[in-house]
């Protein structure tokens, strides 16, 4: 009855009974036994920490709304209305902004640049593995919807089993926006655009160095590389895709393996398709890019909780808002850089003419 509740909890389908004897019949070994109640604990315990969060979510709702009615006791009429007026301008602020992200994602399934993660690993992964590709696949999510340029993803190959088991971690999974989930395999679902495809490996010999939006770019999803080296190269090999590898040598010192995690990957695309999209030349925006991606446990001479160095920490509102104040600096750099040049310029005719005349 334990496995059965156990089976139920996970939300694993259920058959009728074998007959004894059954290959099917045999009890579970103390290893499935394990796993099932491992399921089961950790389907309990989302349960709960959901129930937490919503209750949480509740309570900060209540307190902002008490909040909000405190700072309006003690106002004057007019101070009172100034006050409701404002609040009134930054909720339509919200509304368009969240209309603007809407009209984002949507264009971004015909118009934004395809990135397919090919999922043609998932089935070999361990339970845990699964469920920290999972994870990495929820915020690549997260980066792609709040970017100024958002790609289509596509989890391409996708198993009917591995697509539960992302399922299970991401509920919502169905319903994200920009993503498309295809059973098919990549060799299939690009079979007339083999030309546009780039598979993205760190042991291609050609360096990427640019994001052409006619293009389909691939990243092996697969958690453990290190079980797999040189998989994702062999596979383009094998199914004739062209190769690329990110600029990471030109902008960062790493201190071990150049590969990175699927959300890493996502980000650093995103990253520099958002400084290009905000007036960023190619060779600045990546180096944006991969700052903000690589992680500083990746980077060269790094010793646990010593030393800051840049901030880094994925594609996120704050990575997109630094990227846009950057370019908006560097356009008025531009701009001054022009003046003077201009400055420069007409100083060095008015020289030349009055030389001219003296000369006369």
């Amino acid at each position: 009855m334990a496995d059965a509740a156990a089976l139920a909890a996970t939300g694993a389908a259920t058959a009728a009974p074998l007959p004894p004897g059954s290959p099917s019949d045999a009890p579970l070994s103390k290893r499935q036994k394990r796993r099932l109640a491992n399921a089961a604990r950790r389907a309990e315990t989302k349960k709960a920490r959901r129930a937490a969060e919503k209750e949480k979510k509740r309570l900060n709702t209540a307190a902002r709304k008490e909040e909000r009615a405190e700072e309006l006791r003690g106002l004057g009429e007019e101070e009172r209305q100034e006050v409701i007026r404002r609040r009134k301008e930054e909720r339509l602020e919200r509304v368009r902004a969240k209309q603007e992200q809407e009209r984002r994602l949507s264009e971004a399934v015909t118009r934004g640049v395809r990135l397919a993660i090919d999922m043609r690993w998932a089935d070999q992964q361990t339970d845990r593995e699964m469920r920290s590709l999972s994870f990495q696949l929820s915020q690549a999510y997260a980066s792609n919807r709040l970017s100024p340029d958002p790609c289509c993803i596509v989890l391409a190959g996708l198993s009917e089993a591995s697509h539960a088991a992302i399922r299970q971690v991401n509920a919502g999974l169905d319903n994200w926006r920009a993503t498309v989930i295809e059973h098919a395999a990549l060799a299939e679902l690009y079979a007339e655009r083999r030309a546009d495809v780039v598979y993205l490996s760190a042991d291609a010999d050609e360096e990427l160095t640019e994001i052409e939006r006619d293009k389909v770019y691939v990243v092996g999803g697969m958690l453990d590389h290190n079980s797999r080296k040189g998989a994702t190269q062999e596979c383009a090999d094998a199914e004739g895709w062209r190769t690329a590898r990110l600029p990471l040598a030109r902008h960062v010192e790493l201190g071990g393996s150049p590969v990175l995690t699927v959300n890493q990957v996502v980000d650093m695309l995103l990253l520099q398709l958002a400084g290009v999209h905000a007036g960023l030349e190619g060779d600045r925006a990546w180096k944006m890019a991969i700052e903000m991606a690589v992680p500083q446990r990746k980077r060269k001479g790094y010793v646990k909780g010593e030393g800051e160095g840049p901030p880094t920490g994925g594609a996120g509102a704050a990575a997109y808002a630094a990227i846009k104040a950057a370019a908006t600096a560097r356009q008025v750099e531009t701009q001054r850089e022009g003046v003077r040049e201009e400055a420069q310029a007409a100083v060095g005719g008015d020289m030349g003419r009055a030389a001219d005349g003296s000369d006369a």
